[in-house]
C-alpha cells in the first residue's frame, strides 16, 4: 500500500551519485504522487536510509543492489519496474553527467521507467508543456499488485524538433525540454544528419576548383543558392572524405557525419553525371538522382572506411534520390546509416492520398532489403511545414488558426510500416503552435516510444484527459470530422505541406467550417473543470482566428453567423496570448529576424534643406516593407488605417526603436489607430510584413517635416519640430505613394500588395 487516506510509510531513495536525469525524475515522482494522493513523500539518498521502512528505489541504489535487482542485462534507455517484498524498484541504465553512451547519446533508463510508472499506475499525463499540461488521477488509496516489468524502446533515436518559438532544430525552451523528457524522447545513438554539401565544400573553393562544382549548360558557373557538387570528380570525393574524417576525429561527442546533398535542384549536367541519371520515379517530372547520389555515398564511405574504420556516416534517401536506383546496385555502405525522408510522398498530410500510400510502401520496403541494423526515418507527417519557410517569416502565417487533425490514420499507417521494416529511429517535426497541435505533438512522442500503439487510442486518451470524458467524447468527433474532410479532399487532390488559398477554401470554406464548429460548440457546452475549460479555450481561439480568416477571404456563406465571430481588435489580442510555457500563436505576428534588424540600425540619413517640387511622387519601397520615422522632439504619433484588406492572412505592423526595443505589435485595424509617444532624437522602424493578398492605406499624424523622395536622402521641410519619414530604396517592384497633407499628416497609399 503506497498510500492510504493521505498517509504513507514510504520514502523515495536515489543514489548519492544520481545523475541529473534521475534527480529530475525523482522530483516529478514526488510532485505527481502528492497531486494524486495528497502525500508528500520524503526524498533521501540511499546511504541515508537506515534500513527500516518501505521505500521506492529510483536508479542504481545500494538497496536495489542488495535486493539483487540487476540492470546489466538492459539495453540503453531500457528499465525494470519491480515490486519486491513490499518495496518498489525502478532502475535502468543511466549515463553519468558529462558522459555519453558509446554511440554519442544518452541513456536515461531510470527516468524512462519513472515516467512509465507515473503514467500507467498513477494516471499521470503531461499533455503539453507547463502547469496546464499536468494531469493526474486522484487516489485516496494506492495499492499495487506484483509488478515485474522490463521495457526497452524500439527506436534508439526519438527526436521531435521545432517544438518552441525559437524556430530551431534544437528546442531551447525549458518548459518544452521538460515535456520532452517526460515523454521519454531522446537518443542513445547520435544520428547527426543535415544537408551538408555547402558546409563541407564552401563556395570559396570555386575560384581554385571550378571542376568540383556542377556543370550547368556546359559551364561551371559560380555557386548560387543551395548549390550542388560534381560528385563524379575523384578529387572532390577525396576532399569530401577527408573533411568527414577530420570532423569525426575532432568531435568530442561521437556522432555520424552527414553526406547529404544540399536541398533544391541544380544537379550537375556533366556527361559523367548525366550517365547516372535515373528515369523519373514516382510520377515525378524530373530524372531521379538516386544512382548519382548513392554512388557518391559509396565513394566517400569507401575512403572513410579505409582510413578511419571507426567513423560512421549518415545521409538522406530523399527528394529526387528517394526511389530505388536503376544505374547502380541497390546496396548501402557498411559504415553508413540511411535516413529515409519521403518528402514528396508524406510531408503535410499527403498520405491521405491513396496513391501516396502505395508509393510509400514501395519505397520503404525496397530500402529495408538493404538497410543496416540501425536506420532512421524523417518526416513531417501530421502538420503543415512551418519550419521550411522560416527563411521568409512573412509566409509563416499560412497555418495560423488552421485547426488540423492529429491524423491518427496516417500515424497508424506510418508507424506500423516502420515496425514492419525494422526502422530504429524517428525524427518527426513537431510544431510550436501548442494551442492547436498539442495533441499532434503528444501522439508523435508517444508513438516514437512505442510504435505499436493504436494512434486512435492515444488520441482518445489525450482528449479525455485534456477535456474530461463528456467534452473529450465530443472533441473526438470533432477531430474525426476533420480527418473525414481531409480524407475526402484527398480522393482527388493532395494536401501538401504549405496551405494555399485554394486548399484553405476547399478544406474549411463553405459548409465545412460550420460542420466542425457545430461539434465544437457541443463540446464547449459540456461540464469541465477550470483547467479543462482553459485547454478547450485554446481550440476556441484557433476556431475564432480560422473563422476571421475565412470571412476576410470570402470563403464563408453570405450571412453566416457564429458565436465565435470576433473583431479584428479581438483577433489581434488573441494572437498575442500565451501560457506560462509557450505563446499560443508564435508564428502569427513575426517580425524581421535580429540580423536584419541590426542592419537597419545603420540606415544612412542625409538631410537636405528643401523639399522636392512634387510632394506626391511615387517612392520605391524596400521589399522588407520598412518605413523609418525620426523625431527631433518628443511627439504623439498616430497611424490611421484605411481600407485595409487582410486577405486570408494578417496585415500587421511591428514598431521598434533603433535600440531594438519593441513598442508595438499587432494587426492593422481601421477602428483602432496605432499610437505611441515618440521620444526626442529617436529613430523608429515601422515594419509591415509582406502578406500575399493584403493591402492598406496609412495616415501618419504628428509634427511632420517631410517624406523621403529619392535614394537615401531625407528631405526636411521648414518645421520647428520635424519628424522625418524615410522609405528605404531597394527595388522598384513594390511602390507606395506618399502625400503631404494639411495639419501635419502624411498619407501613405499602397499601390501593390503588402
Amino acid at each position: 500500500m503506497l498510500a492510504d487516506q493521505g498517509r504513507s510509510g514510504f520514502s523515495v531513495l536515489i543514489p548519492a551519485s544520481a545523475p541529473k536525469s534521475v534527480q529530475a525524475a525523482a522530483k516529478d515522482f514526488l510532485d505527481m504522487f502528492k497531486r494524486s494522493t495528497g502525500v508528500q513523500l520524503p526524498l533521501l539518498v540511499d546511504n541515508k536510509h537506515k534500513g527500516s521502512g518501505a521505500f521506492v528505489s529510483l536508479g542504481n541504489t545500494r538497496q536495489s543492489r542488495e535486493a539483487g535487482v540487476q540492470m546489466e542485462d538492459l539495453a540503453e534507455e531500457g528499465f525494470h519496474i519491480i515490486l519486491s517484498k513490499g518495496n518498489l524498484f525502478i532502475l535502468g541504465k543511466d549515463t553519468p553527467d558529462g558522459e555519453t553512451t558509446k554511440g554519442g547519446g544518452f541513456s536515461n533508463g531510470t527516468a524512462n521507467g519513472v515516467y512509465t510508472f507515473l503514467e500507467e499506475y498513477l494516471g499521470a499525463r503531461w499533455l503539453m508543456p507547463g502547469e496546464l499540461g499536468k494531469v493526474v488521477a486522484k487516489h485516496e488509496t494506492l495499492a499495487l499488485e506484483d509488478i515485474n516489468r522490463t521495457e526497452v524502446p524500439l527506436f534508439v533515436s526519438r527526436k521531435l524538433p521545432y517544438l518552441d518559438a525559437s524556430w530551431t532544430m534544437r528546442n531551447t525552451s525549458p518548459a518544452v525540454n521538460e515535456w520532452e523528457r517526460r515523454q521519454r524522447l531522446g537518443y542513445s545513438i547520435n544520428l547527426w544528419h543535415s544537408h551538408n554539401w555547402q558546409q563541407t565544400v564552401p563556395e570559396s573553393l570555386w575560384d581554385k576548383h571550378p571542376e568540383w562544382f556542377p556543370m550547368i549548360d556546359g559551364k561551371r558557373p559560380k555557386p548560387g543558392f543551395r548549390y550542388k557538387l560534381e560528385t563524379t570528380n575523384p578529387e572532390l570525393v577525396k576532399f569530401f572524405a577527408e573533411r568527414a574524417i577530420e570532423g569525426l576525429k575532432k568531435d568530442k561527442i561521437p556522432r555520424t557525419f552527414s553526406l547529404s546533398p544540399s536541398d533544391e535542384r541544380g544537379w550537375s549536367e556533366s556527361p559523367e553525371s548525366k550517365a547516372l541519371y535515373d528515369p523519373p520515379a514516382g510520377g515525378g517530372r524530373y530524372p531521379s538522382m538516386s544512382s548519382l547520389v548513392l554512388k557518391f555515398y559509396h565513394d566517400v564511405a569507401e575512403i572513410v572506411q579505409r582510413e578511419y574504420p571507426e567513423g560512421k556516416l549518415a545521409g538522406y534517401l530523399y527528394d529526387l534520390y528517394l526511389y530505388p536506383p536503376t544505374k547502380v546496385a541497390m546496396k548501402l555502405p557498411d559504415n553508413f546509416i540511411p535516413i529515409l525522408a519521403p518528402s514528396s510522398i508524406t510531408y503535410g498530410f499527403r498520405l491521405y492520398h491513396e496513391e501516396n500510400k502505395k508509393n510509400w510502401l514501395h519505397v520503404i520496403r525496397s530500402w529495408a532489403k538493404v538497410a543496416p541494423e540501425i536506420w532512421s526515418y524523417y518526416d513531417i507527417s501530421n502538420a503543415f511545414n512551418l519550419w521550411r519557410i522560416t527563411s521568409n517569416y512573412d509566409r509563416l502565417t499560412g497555418a495560423t488558426g488552421i485547426v488540423t487533425p492529429p491524423a491518427a490514420e496516417l500515424l497508424n499507417f506510418i508507424f506500423s510500416g516502420l515496425v514492419e521494416n525494422n526502422v530504429r529511429g524517428g525524427y518527426f517535426f513537431g510544431t510550436p503552435t501548442w494551442s492547436n497541435t498539442a495533441i499532434a505533438n503528444y501522439m508523435l512522442a508517444k508513438m516514437m516510444w512505442n510504435p505499436k500503439l493504436d494512434a486512435y487510442e492515444v488520441q482518445r486518451d489525450w482528449l479525455y484527459h485534456a477535456y474530461g470524458p463528456a467534452a473529450g467524447a465530443e472533441m473526438e468527433k470533432f477531430y474525426n470530422k476533420l480527418e473525414d474532410i481531409y480524407r475526402e479532399y484527398s480522393k482527388t487532390k493532395v494536401i501538401n505541406s504549405r496551405p494555399n488559398d485554394a486548399m484553405f477554401n476547399d478544406l474549411y470554406g463553405g459548409s465545412n467550417y460550420a460542420a466542425i464548429e457545430k461539434i465544437f460548440l457541443q463540446a464547449k457546452s459540456k461540464e469541465m473543470n477550470a483547467d479543462q475549460q482553459t485547454r478547450l479555450e485554446m481550440v476556441e481561439d484557433n476556431m475564432a482566428v480560422l473563422q476571421w480568416r475565412l470571412r476576410n477571404a470570402g470563403f464563408l456563406p453570405e450571412g453566416f453567423s457564429s458565436p465565435l465571430q470576433r473583431t479584428t481588435a479581438q483577433i489581434s489580442h488573441l494572437l498575442q496570448k500565451s501560457t506560462d510555457a509557450f505563446p499560443c500563436f508564435p508564428e502569427a505576428l513575426l517580425g524581421w529576424r535580429q540580423r536584419e534588424f541590426k542592419s537597419l540600425k545603420h540606415v544612412p540619413f542625409s538631410v537636405v534643406s528643401t523639399l522636392p517640387a512634387n510632394n506626391n511622387e511615387e517612392l520605391p519601397l524596400q521589399n522588407k516593407n520598412v518605413v523609418v520615422l525620426h523625431t527631433e522632439k518628443k511627439d504623439d504619433i498616430k497611424l490611421y488605417i484605411r481600407n485595409v484588406e487582410h486577405g486570408t492572412l494578417f496585415a500587421s505592423c511591428i514598431i521598434k526603436k533603433s535600440t531594438g526595443e519593441e513598442i508595438y505589435r499587432g494587426l492593422l485595424d481601421e477602428e483602432n489607430p496605432i499610437q505611441f509617444k515618440a521620444e526626442a532624437g529617436t529613430t523608429y522602424y515601422l515594419y509591415f510584413p509582406a502578406r500575399p493578398g493584403a493591402s492598406t492605406e496609412l495616415e501618419i499624424t504628428g509634427q511632420l517635416a517631410s517624406i523621403q523622395a529619392t535614394g537615401g536622402e531625407i528631405r526636411a521641410e521648414r518645421q520647428k519640430n520635424p519628424i522625418y519619414i524615410y522609405v528605404p530604396y531597394q527595388k522598384k517592384d513594390a511602390i507606395i505613394k506618399a502625400e503631404q497633407l494639411a495639419d501635419n499628416k502624411v498619407k501613405i497609399i499602397k499601390t501593390d500588395r503588402l
